[in-house]
């Protein structure tokens, strides 16, 4: 028996050593990514935020809100009868590039402000994501089934960078330029798929086809439970108001993630019905 005590003191050491090993890993990764983050700004994260909901309900919600998800999806890939586009040769205007540019811009002045002041993980942020999504589709040929997809996707999120207009949450915002950049990233958001629309080579959906609605609404919820909760448990850090709510949130309360499940839905509709009836009255204005 005297002869095995060396050996499982040496596994012990082992044990011990890797997970010392993960602990500085996570700390680094921490110090990278979220160290910058101040939690005593409402609404930022931190334990308070984390313990705004229980573990429970969580879960609880979490498999609600999969569940909703799945349905969402297989409904709207049942109603989904668009026709496959004829592709064409393309070359980008110069306003289209100029736009790529500025979004380019915009994502980089954010991506260096969460650099500088060590608060990268924000960078995957909903609208930060819809900002890569529109470069995306302003470099794409537009006479392809991938362009016309993600352009109908994309106006079905609209809500979000509308939203953040309406409701501003620039108190933690303090370098120089930051407050600027936050509202030249959101204003471009909603002109960009304007002037996509008045372009004429991306195409909206019929009034009646709710197909990109409920795939969209899915994406996003599949983004929020599958990605985004995770990497916020482990980092404390309010991402998309994944762990509480918005300091101006009017739905705030215990139940306001399950508010999510309706009014994103909503004015995820509202956003794109209204964008399609834009689309309406350009094409009788210029005929």
């Amino acid at each position: 028996m005297a002869a095995a005590q060396p050996s499982t003191s040496s596994s012990n050491t082992s044990e011990i050593n890797v997970i010392q090993e993960m602990t500085d890993y996570y700390q680094s990764l921490v110090e990278l990514f979220a160290k910058g983050v101040n939690f005593d700004l409402p609404g930022n994260g931190g334990p308070d935020c984390l313990e705004y909901l229980s573990e429970t309900q969580r879960i609880y919600e979490t498999i609600l809100g999969l569940t909703v998800v799945v349905v969402a999806f297989g409904l709207g890939h049942k109603l989904h009868l668009d026709k496959p586009m004829r592709p064409k040769t393309w070359t980008p205007s110069t306003l289209r590039s100029i736009l790529a540019v500025s979004m380019s811009f915009c994502i980089g002045m954010e991506f260096t402000y969460k650099l500088c002041t060590q608060q990268l993980l924000f960078i995957i942020n909903p609208c930060h994501v819809m900002c890569f999504l529109q470069i995306v589709i302003l470099n794409l040929n537009p006479y392809t089934d991938l362009a016309q997809d993600l352009f109908k996707l994309m106006i079905c999120g609209l809500h979000f960078p509308l939203t953040a207009c309406i409701f501003p949450v620039t108190n933690t915002l303090a370098l120089p330029g930051e407050v600027f950049t936050f509202w030249l990233e959101h204003l471009l958001l909603l002109l960009i798929p304007i002037y996509l629309l008045l372009e004429k080579f991306l195409y909206v959906q019929n009034i009646f086809d709710f197909s990109y609605t409920l795939r969209f609404y899915a994406y996003y919820y599949i983004y929020n439970l599958l990605i985004l909760q995770p990497i916020c448990l482990v980092s404390m850090v309010n991402i998309n108001n994944v762990l509480c709510p918005a300091i101006k949130d009017p739905f705030a309360g215990k139940y306001y993630r399950l508010h999510t499940l309706w009014h994103q839905l909503f004015f995820s509709v509202v956003i794109e019905k209204m964008f399609i009836l834009l689309s309406k009255l350009s094409k009788l204005k210029s005929e």
